[in-house]
Parts: C-alpha cells; structure tokens; sequence
C-alpha cells in the first residue's frame, strides 16, 4: 500500500490531459460576499447606557449610514425589561433620524429568551407604511445587552432600510449654493 506522498505523478494520458494543473494556476478569487458591501443599512457606532442612582437609566445610540452619523438619548426607569425596551425605542429614534422623513417604524415589543441553551434577544418592529408588516430580528446577547438589542433592531429593519435612499437626493440646494443668473 502506497501513501499520497509515495504515490508515482500520473502520466500524462487522455483522462490527465485536459484537466487543468492546479499548482501552475493561481486560485480563483472569491467574489465579494453578498453582504460585504452593504452600505445601504445603517451601522452602530455605539450603543451605550449609563445608569444613575437606583433604576434609572440613559440609553444612547449612535448610527452611521452613507457617512452620516444620527443619534438618540433616552431615560428609562426600572428593572431590565424596560431598559431593553427603551434600548430598541432609542435605536429606532436614530435610525428615524438618520433616515429623516416620517416615522417609518414602530416597535412592537423585544425580548430575552432563551433558545438551544442560548441567550437570544429578539426584536419585533412594525412598518409604518400602506401595507403594515412585521419585521423580527433576533441576535445572540452579548456582554451588553444595549448593543445586542441596537443589532436585533437593526437585524429587523435592514433589509427594508437598505431599500431606501440615503436621502442626499431629496436635499435642494440652498440659495447660497444656487448658480447666479447669467450675465446679460
């Protein structure tokens, strides 16, 4: 019995000849994954919460999106079901903002559960649109559980978010950037 490394080369024949040697050709790249370039949908630049004396709380979210930044603030008060609560509001408000317009999404609810012996927080949003859809993103909980929430949000909203324009397009010019009128 012979190993890989005793084994004779084949010989060039008709089975070996068309085949194409692997060790003179460079490998074939890759394409680029589907999701490596999705700068349609929002980022997290930070989720954070500051707690103060007892149950209150401060919840921030900063997201970025086509290079613009948008955050939210908001005080929550109580035990950790209301902190997570307000966590997704809060990213909500952001993305509102980075979005601007309308409200474009309403939170239904978000909640930690345990899932194959796995902590999960699961995100429900509901569009605000003609034909109202529920939307469900759901993370694995990290060490925080505000940024875990800003990623179950987002898991949530992104596909929908990606959809839409960055919304530089909808900005007119301002009287100071306008061309002045011609000379005549």
């Amino acid at each position: 019995m012979t190993t890989p490394e005793q084994s004779p080369p084949a010989e060039p024949g008709p089975d070996t000849d068309s085949l194409p040697d692997a060790s003179l050709e460079p490998p074939e790249e890759e394409p680029d994954h589907p999701t490596a370039a999705l700068a349609g949908r929002p980022r997290i630049v930070t989720a954070s919460i500051s707690r103060d004396r007892g149950w209150q709380a401060v919840v921030g979210v900063v997201l970025e999106r086509h290079g613009r930044t948008a955050e939210a603030r908001q005080e929550a008060i109580g035990e950790e079901v209301v902190v997570l609560r307000c966590a997704a509001e809060t990213t909500l408000a952001a993305l509102h903002h980075l979005l601007g317009g309308p409200a474009r999404f309403a939170l239904v609810g978000v909640k930690r559960v345990l899932a194959f012996d796995s902590a999960v927080i699961l995100a429900c949003v509901r569009t605000c649109d003609d034909r109202p859809r529920r939307l469900i993103g759901c993370v694995p909980v990290s060490e925080d559980p505000v940024l875990s929430v800003a990623h179950a949000v987002l898991h949530a909203t992104n596909r929908t978010v990606e959809a839409l324009p960055d919304g530089t397009d909808d900005i007119e010019p301002s009287a100071d950037d306008a061309e002045p009128p011609p000379a005549t």
